[in-house]
């Protein structure tokens, strides 16, 4: 049988997850492959150990899995030798006792091994029920085929435990159970879909933020609660005169000491008003704001804008207020002047806006006419040219 097939048929768009193991697990593992029709491209590779690793590389270079899955001493073995995430198949009690029951079709002894150590659960459970089975554990796939030997020598029948003892079992002439059901590899095989599924989200999240960064003008540096680069975009770097973009996962005071990520964590850190730094020969206005999560400090992020950029914004703004401004509508002769107060008040106003330019202050209760006799102030001004405009000072705040 080759070292490496497909359960499936293949298709680019599936996750691919792909089933490690030199032994029967691969056989189960082929019969639940189907299960996950339409919905995984799952591959078998027959291999443990040194060769396992080198053909998961050959699979993840050529095939493009996402996510590795295998059981005991293989799994152990792989997952501190490969670039992809590693599920290992779990051992349930209905694993244990299925397993168990299974093996006392052959008269004799039952030995239950297991990779490294016994479970404590495992234990107890037996001891508990007065289950007449031995317990044992290996540290290698050496030891695995000694102590089968052993076992073998004090007069044990059938050992249920992980591939490579089922082997030694066989091997040696006595009955070898698996101990991992198909339910356990089909759980183990969902898992790592589910994975691949949540990496996936992940990645196209993190790469539409990244889409919207490149496309921004202000310059954007995010930090993690360490202080260390989670992202920055291309005008963070022409604003800094540093290569942000290229020293994510460094520490950001490493590249930029004038910025300290911890001093946005507290509330009189955090500057909602800007503070200009200078880099590269250009003034940079920066703010700073602490990333929360779940109520907490968890990372801050700065937005850096040119100072003439800001500059030409406010003066754009203020052209455009200039623009929507109106002219004085009135005059000093629409004020009605039916008594002598109201008399006073119009000369005393023709006499402001004739004579000077201080600010005049008009107070009165609503509907008076403060806005009428404004407007006439303003006509009867040398600004009467300029457009007049109105400020409602009771909605300021």
């Amino acid at each position: 049988m080759p070292n490496l097939f497909h359960a499936l048929a293949p298709r680019s768009d599936l996750p691919c997850v792909l089933v490690v193991s030199a032994y029967e697990l691969a056989d189960v593992a082929l019969t639940v492959a189907p299960q996950f029709q339409g919905r995984a491209q799952i591959l078998i590779e027959r291999g443990n150990l040194d060769r396992g690793v080198e053909l998961v590389k050959k699979a993840v270079a050529a095939q493009g899995v996402e996510v590795v899955v295998s059981a005991g001493s293989n799994a152990s073995y792989l997952r501190s030798r490969i670039n992809v995430p590693l599920v290992a198949v779990r051992v349930g009690g209905f694993d244990i006792m299925a397993a168990l029951a299974t093996a006392r079709a052959a008269q004799g002894d039952i030995a239950l091994v297991f990779f490294r150590e016994i479970p404590d659960d495992v234990a107890r459970f037996l001891r508990n029920y007065d289950l007449p089975v031995q317990l044992h554990a290996y540290a290698s796939e050496a030891h695995a085929h000694a102590l089968v030997e052993q076992l073998a020598a004090s007069g044990v029948t059938a050992i249920v435990g992980p591939g490579v003892a089922v082997r030694a079992a066989h091997n040696r002439g006595l009955r070898g159970v698996l101990l991992y059901s198909r339910d356990s590899i089909a759980a183990a095989i969902e898992d790592a879909l589910q994975l691949v599924l949540a990496q996936r989200a992940e990645r196209s999240e993190r790469e539409r933020l990244a889409a919207v960064l490149r496309h921004l003008d202000s310059g954007v540096v995010a930090t993690d609660a360490q202080g260390h680069i989670l992202a920055a975009n291309p005008a963070a770097d022409t604003l800094t005169g540093v290569a942000l973009t290229a020293a994510v996962g460094q520490p950001l005071q490493q590249w930029l000491p004038a910025l300290d990520p911890h001093s946005v964590h507290h509330p009189e850190g955090a500057t909602r008003v800007a503070r200009v730094q200078e880099w590269a020969q250009r003034k940079v206005l920066v703010h700073g704001q602490p990333i929360m999560e779940a109520g907490r400090p968890n990372g801050a992020v700065f937005t850096l804008e040119r100072s003439s950029t800001v500059e030409q914004a406010f003066r754009k703004l203020r052209a455009h207020e200039r623009e929507r401004s109106q002219p004085a509508r009135y005059t000093l002769a629409h004020v009605v002047q039916a008594s002598a107060q109201m008399k006073a008040v119009v000369r005393r106003c023709e006499t402001v806006a004739a004579l000077t330019e201080a600010p005049v202050l008009i107070t009165g209760a609503t509907g008076v006419g403060k806005e009428l006799i404004a407007q006439g102030i303003h006509s009867a001004s040398r600004r009467r040219g300029q457009r007049f405009v109105a400020v409602n000072c009771g909605a300021l705040r």
